[in-house]
């Protein structure tokens, strides 16, 4: 085995081990050194960099590959990437559009998954589309509607018994008190709570996307408030309660009502409700930690 410090050979080398075992039909070994991969990916990423300074990097990416003679459309997408992060707006989907990567050769694919992969002629169910974030990943309509509600729980569990005052206090500066994470979830809820109707009653509704960088920034908008903490869990409470109604009450057919965002292109009604459910479980640690007095582990 490669020097763990090596971070790019480690890489490398685990990549190379889980497609050997792969090959091999050692299926459940494969996944123990993708799991690897993802930890040794998730740990990289931990030391965050500004909008400003993620834009800069893409872009001198962008101009490497341009030099290796890449396909243009990927450096096409990538400098309009950059100049999003620059720019502190999102990213919708005509500039960035929908992306796959082959799973036995690596090639990447704009727009759409060719049938056949002209680089290793491997077809088109070969290819993985990756996904903008992973709110999105596939989620069954019963499980998105016990997430939504079981996050709710678990929010109100980790502030019971806490006054405002307390929650107000950031554990440290430049890090959300409880209150300014709970004012980011309340705007978070009032899209879900907005969205979900229109998508139940209007045909193929177009969607607005949301600033990641309205401040407090995030991935949601946030308008600034003085409202203390439980007024805003209260209001958050009030919303959710009233989308779980709506949605315990839908038809199967229902959960495929579809609607056009920016961003993400098609969405249903089913996408929206497991994207909320994953925004606010992707917070809770953040709460938790907040009404303790500290920081997250990172």
């Amino acid at each position: 085995m490669v020097d763990r410090d090596d971070g790019a050979t480690y890489l490398a080398e685990l990549a190379r081990l889980a497609r050997s075992l792969e090959a091999g039909g050692i299926y459940n070994g494969a996944k123990l050194l993708r799991a690897l991969i993802d930890r040794e990916l998730a740990r990289a990423g931990v030391a965050l960099l500004d909008t400003g300074e993620a834009g800069a990097g893409v872009a001198r990416l962008a101009d490497r590959l341009e030099a290796a003679v890449e396909d243009p459309a990927l450096v096409a997408a990538l400098r309009a990437a950059a100049a999003a992060a620059v720019d502190e707006r999102t990213l919708p989907q005509a500039e960035a559009p929908r992306t796959w990567t082959c799973r036995t050769c690596g090639r990447i694919s704009l727009g759409s998954v060719p049938e056949w992969c002209p680089d290793c002629e491997a077809p088109a169910a070969a290819a993985r589309e990756q996904i903008p974030v992973w709110y999105l990943e596939p989620m069954d309509p019963a499980d998105a509607v016990a997430g939504l509600a079981a996050g709710l729980v678990t929010l109100e569990g980790l502030l019971q018994g806490r006054p405002d005052d307390a929650l107000a206090i950031p554990p440290r500066p430049g890090e959300w008190s409880v209150r300014e994470t709970l004012q980011h979830l309340v705007a978070a809820e009032r899209l879900l709570a907005t969205r979900i109707p229109r998508l139940l009653e209007e045909t193929d509704p177009e969607l607005s996307a949301v600033a990641a960088w309205v401040l407090p920034p995030s991935d949601e908008a946030t308008t600034p408030t003085e409202l203390p903490a439980s007024v805003l869990l209260a209001q958050i409470r009030e919303m959710r309660n009233g989308t779980l109604e709506r949605l315990r009450g839908l038809e199967p057919r229902d959960w495929a009502r579809t609607g056009r965002h920016p961003e993400w292109g098609t969405v249903t009604v089913t996408s929206q409700a497991a994207y909320f459910t994953r925004h606010l479980w992707s917070h809770l640690a953040q709460v938790r930690a907040a009404a303790e007095g500290r920081v997250p582990c990172r």
